[in-house]
């Protein structure tokens, strides 16, 4: 993306709650909020200002059409039932309907406290959005855009905005649904009260009236759960930003562990020859060969998973797959002696030229994965001559000679 069209950082960060003000915003179902996103100050702000009004007199509409009559219903149930002081009403709601409404009440007093909260600690917000702000922007300012999580808060805003798009849809749908199957507690009360009308005008008013009540409380109770939804989406976007961080500083970890691992088991080899059996240290490079596969296989699932968001790791992820392939190849290929006589078999006598091919493999293993040179491939060795082997060189060769010349000259292997 080029980078004029990239987003601030704060617009990176807040963008959820940028998306509700903005979109919910300008909806006329929905309508402006005095808890709004101030997007000029960076603040979730409280504006009780006269510019509001209609807002608060859907608050007030939306309690005597739909308030009252949940209480009312809610409370003469109880009475009707286990209560003789209180007069008797008319048991006109099913049982089904008043477990909804007590449930749907009990959720709405739940999420007015979570509303309540958000306003009280409107200061206390603010601090975290501050913070959140300057540890971002450190991550902005010594970190690679393709690395800090910009892609992740991109993918967040998308996210935010196709939900807000979408939101008016479903209330309006629970609304007409609510008023066909007689869920909403004004059709109860009218019934009660015998006001039902029989003519068809006043049916079609009396529809409208609930319909209307309907979409009023429906549309604020959505409204505080679209407000927390941004909320959500807001936080989550602040905690990847340095979880990505941390998780490649994780994989970079991963990676050298590994292979400071392979190349300790191969100095551990070399060190413990001539020093305890053939049979117990052979085994220590392959430790380090599994140790090695078992950390390409992490990484590889873990390029799997994030290859959409990071190009480093489908670098890493193909080096992993031809590595580990050869790896497996040596592995099979290997003729692991200690193996063979924990199986119980009899080997072969170890000469002094396996002792040596075995020396030389890993040595020039562990300088390989030292100097990311692979020395193998253009170095030669001259075998002595038969009759010079029992000489006083080393390992009885004293003619031994090396030299370098350009090609692929195999190491004997195990």
């Amino acid at each position: 993306m080029p980078t004029s069209t990239i987003p601030s950082l704060r617009t990176q960060i807040f963008c959820p709650l940028e998306a509700y003000t903005e979109i919910l915003g300008s909806s006329k179902l929905f309508g402006k909020c005095p808890l709004h996103w101030d997007k000029a100050n960076c603040r979730l702000k409280l504006d009780l200002t006269k510019g509001y009004a209609l807002y608060w007199a859907r608050l007030g509409f939306c309690f005597v059409t739909s308030g009252l009559p949940v209480i009312f219903i809610l409370v003469r149930y109880p009475a009707n039932n286990y209560s003789d002081v209180f007069p008797k009403f008319d048991d006109n709601v099913p049982s089904s309907v008043i477990g909804m409404y007590a449930t749907l009440m009990i959720l709405v007093i739940c999420l007015g406290a979570m509303y309540a909260l958000v306003i009280l600690w409107l200061k206390a917000i603010a601090t975290a959005q501050e913070g959140a702000f300057a540890l971002v922007q450190d991550l902005a300012q010594n970190c690679p855009m393709k690395r800090n999580g910009y892609q992740i808060s991109h993918k967040i805003q998308k996210i935010a905005k196709f939900v807000f798009q979408i939101y008016h849809l479903p209330p309006l749908a629970i609304c007409f649904m609510a008023v066909l199957l007689q869920l909403d507690p004004l059709y109860y009360i009218l019934e009660d009260l015998d006001l039902l009308p029989i003519s068809w005008f006043s049916r079609v008013l009396t529809l409208l009236l609930r319909l209307v009540a309907n979409v009023a409380v429906i549309y604020e109770g959505c409204r505080i759960v679209a407000l927390l939804i941004g909320l959500m989406l807001t936080l989550f976007a602040v905690l990847t930003k340095p979880f990505r961080s941390q998780l490649l500083i994780a994989t970079t970890f991963g990676i050298s562990m590994g292979f400071v691992l392979q190349v300790a088991m191969n100095y551990a080899s070399i060190v413990s020859f001539g020093h305890i059996s053939f049979i117990y240290y052979a085994i220590i490079p392959y430790m380090g060969l599994v140790a090695g596969l078992m950390v390409s296989a992490f990484l590889y699932i873990a390029a799997k998973l994030y290859q959409d968001v990071e190009e480093m790791l489908d670098l890493i992820k193909a080096r992993c797959v031809s590595k580990m392939s050869v790896q497996f190849k040596d592995l099979a290929a290997q003729r692991v002696v200690s193996f063979e006589i924990m199986r119980g078999s009899t080997p072969a006598p170890i000469e002094i030229e396996f002792k040596k091919a075995y020396f030389d493999k890993a040595m020039d293993y562990t300088v390989s994965a030292v100097m990311t040179i692979n020395i193998s491939s253009c170095r030669a060795r001259t075998e002595p001559e038969p009759m010079a082997r029992f000489g006083s060189g080393l390992y009885g060769e004293p003619n031994r000679t090396e030299t370098f010349i350009t090609g692929s000259v195999p190491v004997p292997s195990l």
